[in-house]
C-alpha cells in the first residue's frame, strides 16, 4: 500500500504517542501497522513494549496480520487489543488485587 503524505507523517513521527482518528476507509489500519513496524525497525521499542488499541476485533486481526507481513515473527509480541478487552482485563486484575 502506498501511504499519502499525512499517513507517512504519522508513520515517521516516533517521538510521541498518537491517537489516530479518521473516518472509515481512510487507511487507519495500514497506517498503524506501518507505524508499529517503523517503531520496531528503528529500535525505538521492542515488540513486547508496544500496545495498539482499536475499537473492533476486525481491526485487531487486520493490524496484527499487516504487522506480521511487514516485520515477520516479531509481530507476535505486539499487543493489539480492543479498548473494551484491554479495559476489561484491567478491571479483572484490579478486582483480584483489591481483596
Amino acid at each position: 500500500m502506498k501511504l499519502n503524505k499525512l499517513q507517512q507523517s504519522v508513520v515517521n513521527e516516533l517521538g510521541k504517542n498518537i491517537l489516530l482518528i479518521a473516518s472509515a476507509g481512510t487507511g487507519k489500519t495500514s497506517t498503524l501497522a506501518y507505524r508499529i513496524a517503523n517503531i520496531i525497525d528503528s529500535g525505538k521499542a521492542k515488540p513486547d513494549e508496544i500496545l495498539c488499541l482499536t475499537f473492533t476485533n476486525r481491526a485487531c486481526i487486520e493490524i496484527k496480520s499487516k504487522i506480521g507481513e511487514i516485520v515477520g515473527d516479531a509481530a507476535r509480541d505486539v499487543v493489539v487489543r480492543t479498548f473494551h478487552s484491554f479495559c476489561c482485563d484491567i478491571v479483572r486484575l484490579t478486582a483480584k488485587n483489591v481483596r
